[in-house]
């Protein structure tokens, strides 16, 4: 329990040093898919998604230099999952 609250306080504050979205990145946001009539949830969904992840994982990887095991603790994400989805944005380490 100690160490989940340890890694809860340097997200905390690893956020709170996270420079502004960039403009690239405020532009993914995928308003152009709510024009026109109303998509689907679960396919909107996974169109916001896309859109994000792959910006993220693109600077988590260049962050970790490649290293899947750091990217995993610097992002809480699993090393199964972050696999999958490298796999599914079609990216290498």
């Amino acid at each position: 329990r100690a160490k989940a609250m340890r890694r809860a306080v340097g997200r905390h504050e690893q956020a709170e040093t996270a420079p502004a979205p960039t403009a690239e990145a405020q532009a993914a946001f995928p308003f152009d898919l709510l024009s026109g009539p109303l998509p689907e949830f679960r396919s909107y969904r996974n169109e916001c998604l896309a859109r994000i992840e792959r910006p993220y994982l693109e600077r988590l990887m260049r962050q970790a230099d490649g290293n899947i095991k750091e990217a995993c603790r610097l992002s809480g994400i699993s090393r199964t999952r972050l696999y999958g989805m490298l796999k599914d944005h079609d990216m290498n380490r």
